[in-house]
């Protein structure tokens, strides 16, 4: 059985890899794949729930990850305001510095600018601490903190606070395009069904072997390429070509996976495997 976990957070493809390595060592798991553009993580084997032990697992690898079951995930996700609200607060303590250099208080003003520094680099600092024990490598984060609290010793202060805002914005603006990106993608996925209708009942449409008959129900997508073997009516074809005048489908007319069956049921002879379908192609494009 396919059972899919949404990975908020990942960004490393190198953390995805060693994720997925250690999630196909899990008991009852036959394979893993993992979807790094989209955050998705397709296993393959047992039918159980494993959000728990994936998150542990994460939580050993790299921080910052939250693992949710697809079609379980939390609707009040947290806005990006709230997960960087320590960006807004090093801004405010930077303007208050400023504001106390213009009336002269140079003690004030540098224990501001200190305070919005470490505020700053405060989460970096730890995933980049974290990074270096467990995995004994040097990321971007460990490398901030070691510039700000190198910047602050040597008195730098207005530097300092400056080289560790900009970086968290930056970090906001990867997250923010990262997470339009993931939508987009995910918009698109839904183009390509993850499971179809045969004679045994419901199944992966990963599984299914080129000659199998599938079932497609009224106004359903077709999830895999063929040809029409049973039933008759129209084809919305427009996710596919482009074109919005509807298909007339009938017994010996070629099908795409994409394409959406009208008002008449279907019967599909499959002609192509899940991954190479018109769908998969146009989602791996």
């Amino acid at each position: 059985m396919l059972d899919r976990y949404l990975l908020e957070g990942l960004h490393c493809a190198n953390c995805g890899e060693k994720i997925r390595k250690a999630t196909e060592e899990l008991e009852g798991v036959t394979s893993a794949k993992l979807n790094l553009a989209r955050g998705i993580l397709t296993l393959e084997g047992d039918e159980q729930n494993r959000t728990h032990t994936l998150q542990q697992l994460c939580n050993s690898i790299e921080t910052g990850i939250t693992v949710k079951r697809v079609g379980e995930e939390d609707k009040n996700k947290p806005s990006l305001a709230k997960e960087f609200w320590w960006v807004g607060l090093s801004a405010l303590l930077i303007v208050a510095a400023l504001i106390c250099c213009l009336l002269k208080l140079g003690f004030v003003y540098t224990a501001l600018l200190t305070a919005a520094s470490l505020v700053a680099v405060a989460k970096p600092a730890y995933m980049g601490i974290k990074g270096l024990l467990k995995e004994h490598t040097l990321d971007e984060n460990f490398l901030l903190a070691l510039a700000a609290i190198s910047t602050l010793v040597i008195g730098e202060y207005i530097e300092a606070a400056a080289v560790t805002l900009l970086f968290a914005v930056g970090n906001i603006i990867e997250s923010k395009v990262t997470s339009r990106s993931r939508k987009s993608l995910e918009a698109l996925s839904e183009i390509r069904p993850d499971t179809v209708h045969t004679d045994e009942g419901d199944r992966p449409a990963a599984q299914v072997k080129e000659g199998d008959i599938i079932t497609v129900h009224p106004y359903e997508r077709i999830a895999l390429d063929g040809i029409i073997v049973g039933g008759s009516g129209q084809i919305d074809a427009s996710a596919i070509t482009g074109e919005s005048i509807p298909l007339t489908a009938e017994y010996g007319t070629k099908v795409l996976g994409g394409m959406t069956a009208g008002a008449g049921m279907l019967r599909v002879q499959v002609t192509g495997d899940y991954e190479n379908s018109a769908a998969a192609r146009i989602v791996k494009l």
